[in-house]
C-alpha cells in the first residue's frame, strides 16, 4: 500500500514530511552521487540493489521495470513484496 500511495519511508518522502534532512539516496551519495530516494530510484535505478533488481528482472522479465505491472498483478505484487521485504539490515545504510 505504501508504494502505491508514495508514503514509504524512503529519503524523498520522508524530507517531504520533514523526518530527514535531505531526500537525497544515502548509498548513491556516499558513492558520489547526488540522486533523489524515489520509489523509482529505490526499486529501478540504485546501483546499491543491483542484486535485488536482477532477481526482479529474472521474475517479471519484460515487465519487470514497469511498477503499475507490479502493482497490478499477482506475480507482480509478489515480486514487490519480496524485493522490499528483506530485513533492514541487509540495505544499504539510510
Amino acid at each position: 500500500m505504501q508504494v502505491c500511495t508514495g508514503h514509504i519511508p524512503l529519503n524523498y518522502y520522508l524530507h517531504q514530511i520533514k523526518k530527514v534532512n535531505m531526500s537525497d539516496c544515502n548509498a548513491c551519495q556516499s558513492r558520489g552521487s547526488s540522486t533523489k530516494e524515489t520509489i523509482t530510484h529505490f526499486l529501478f535505478k540504485c546501483k546499491a540493489y543491483n542484486k535485488e533488481q536482477h532477481k526482479l528482472d529474472c521474475k517479471m522479465r519484460r515487465n519487470s521495470r514497469d511498477l503499475s505491472a507490479l502493482l497490478s498483478t499477482k506475480k507482480g505484487v509478489k515480486a514487490l513484496v519480496s524485493y522490499v521485504d528483506k530485513p533492514k539490515g541487509e540495505y544499504p545504510v539510510s
